[in-house]
């Protein structure tokens, strides 16, 4: 007796022990690792039929199984979607959130408002530059209040673009739930945008950079020169000199031979080594912007083409000739009657893109009152449309009111949901990772208690990554 009652006490500290032990393990795991499991939910997947039961199950931030009948592992964390909707998270490809604002210290911010009051009320014909070089991502500041409310507003994946006319330049994909510039960015060079605008001087602008590019593209497909080797006898008698002239003091000038007439540069071509003021000496100098318009046409890099209308399309192809850039997507950030519409030129838009972003709303012929949907039409022609998120948080909560609209004037409602999932990720090149709800993608997704496009319906969870938005708040 005496015996097992000084053993029970030890028998209790030991399972004391273990189960301490055992409760240690499982806190010190990190969070992500324990899988994620939303149930009881319908499931529009952007890439099939919808799932009217199914199990998303998450785990280190992406999709692992998607399915009406997917087993829930043992310890997952279960999300009850209470019957609910669940369909990927939205994609701005074409943005200037968090751009609006000049940024330096508040009287250069004063400055520029001043400046933009003065120059708003000119007249003059927008004037198109070539900066293709320059990356949005180097101005952009991380933390700003409106990246993470547009993510709970659903927007999970941002593509920004830069605003001036002509090559405006480089966009970038960013996580908008991100707290640092650092993980923020994903793609830095997501694509080159081009900004037509009307005049000739920036007719000539486009032509004449790529007609360059495309020089370059032809100059970098040339095989390069093979560096001639010298032979044995050339390597032994080199370093016999060598060893001679080792320890020598280098030649006088006056020893050296003076100049001839050739290398002064007398009767040479103008830039071809004359005399000047540094003009013709060497190889000419590398311009980024061409290099950066080279790799697009190379299609290294996508090409957004910001095309208003169908006039400033026009232009545009006959400024471009046979210039094309492979891989396109045709933006019309503005819908105007009076120059005509994208859809009401199919056939020379086809020849440029079958991609479009476009604004999701309705219009009226210019001497018209019938009301028409010019996303309809294209997707009729088979055009891949995809529409262009509000940059305000309160405006892109109501981005689903004008996809109804659309939808009561034929657009179908699978490609009002794609056109703001599905397709702007293709046309961001991210459509690996997001857009869609599939095993392996990230877990992107919005949860509403009803179906998306019924008025009644509300914007419940957004998870990014697998992590509810509300855990990363700036």
């Amino acid at each position: 007796m005496t015996h097992d009652h000084c053993r029970r006490p030890f028998r209790c500290v030991a399972l004391a022990l273990a189960g301490a032990i055992a409760g240690h393990m499982t806190i010190a795991l990190p969070a992500q690792e324990r899988p994620v499991a939303i149930h009881n939910a319908r499931i529009l997947t952007m890439a099939g039929e919808p799932i009217d039961r199914g199990v998303v199950l998450i785990r280190n931030g992406k999709i692992q199984a998607v399915g009406a009948e997917v087993p829930i592992p043992a310890g997952a964390k279960r999300v009850d979607a209470g019957g609910g909707t669940i369909m990927p998270g939205l994609v701005s490809a074409f943005s200037r959130a968090g751009l609006t604002e000049p940024r330096g210290d508040p009287d250069q911010r004063r400055s520029s408002r001043r400046s933009f009051r003065r120059s708003r009320g000119s007249r003059s014909a927008p004037k198109a530059s070539n900066r293709a070089a320059r990356k949005i991502a180097d101005q952009l500041y991380s933390r700003q209040d409106v990246f993470g409310e547009l993510a709970q507003a659903g927007i999970t994946t941002l593509g920004l673009a830069p605003r001036d006319d002509g090559f405006s330049g480089r966009g970038a994909v960013i996580d908008p739930t991100a707290t640092d510039a650092a993980t923020m960015v994903l793609n830095d060079e997501a694509f080159l945008l081009i900004t037509p605008v009307p005049g000739s001087k920036a007719k000539k602008l486009v032509k004449e950079a790529l007609v360059k590019a495309k020089k370059l593209v032809e100059e970098r497909k040339k095989p390069k020169p093979a560096a001639a080797k010298p032979a044995e006898g050339d390597k032994t008698e080199a370093k016999d000199e060598a060893a001679k002239t080792e320890g020598k003091p280098a030649d006088k000038p006056q020893d050296k031979k003076p100049p001839t007439d050739a290398a002064k540069g007398k009767g040479s071509a103008p830039g071809q080594g004359g005399p000047g003021k540094g003009k013709g000496k060497g190889k000419p100098k590398k311009d980024p912007n061409i290099d950066a318009i080279a790799d697009a046409l190379e299609g290294k890099t996508r090409a957004f083409v910001d095309l208003r209308s169908a006039y400033r399309l026009v232009h545009y192809l006959k400024a471009a000739g046979d210039h094309q850039f492979p891989d396109t997507v045709v933006v019309a950030s503005t819908l105007d009657n009076n120059e005509g519409r994208l859809d009401e030129v199919v056939k020379e838009l086809r020849g440029l893109s079958e991609v479009v972003l476009m604004e999701a709303k309705l219009t009226t012929p210019a001497f018209g009152r019938a009301v028409e949907c010019p996303a309809a039409t294209l997707v009729d022609q088979g055009f891949d449309v995809g529409f262009l998120l509000p940059d305000q948080p309160s405006q892109a909560r109501e981005v689903f009111f004008a996809l109804m609209e659309l939808v009561r004037h034929g657009l179908p409602q699978a490609k009002a949901l794609a056109g703001v999932t599905a397709v702007p990720a293709q046309a961001l090149g991210v459509d690996d990772r997001v857009g869609t709800i599939a095993a392996g993608k990230d877990a992107d997704l919005l949860l509403f208690t009803g179906p998306p496009l019924d008025p009644a319906s509300r914007l419940e969870r957004v998870w990014r990554r697998g992590r509810a938005v509300e855990e990363a708040k700036r």
